[in-house]
């Protein structure tokens, strides 16, 4: 949880690569864990690189979570500038 609120904190700050570093490092401890992929994915999505967010979210698919409809809507955020570009 502290790589999650440090990564939190650089998000904030618009620092994304920092924050994409600390949860890279996490989902390497800890590869099962849906909110450390969903923050990864979407902060790989706010860089603009939506076909590896894309990848790393639907890892968690079928995961067991109570985050799951945090899940879902990264995942719609993902999809909607990919559909925008076909």
């Amino acid at each position: 949880m502290a790589s999650i609120g440090l990564a939190n904190r650089y998000y904030v700050l618009g620092e994304l690569k920092e924050a994409e570093v600390v949860l890279r490092r996490a989902a390497g401890r800890h590869p099962d864990s849906v909110v450390v992929l969903d923050n990864l994915a979407q902060t790989l999505s706010d860089q603009g690189r939506d076909d590896e967010a894309l990848a790393l979210i639907e890892r968690t698919v079928g995961l067991e979570s109570p985050f799951a409809a945090a899940v879902r809507e990264t995942r719609e955020l993902i999809l909607q500038p990919m559909a925008s570009n076909k």
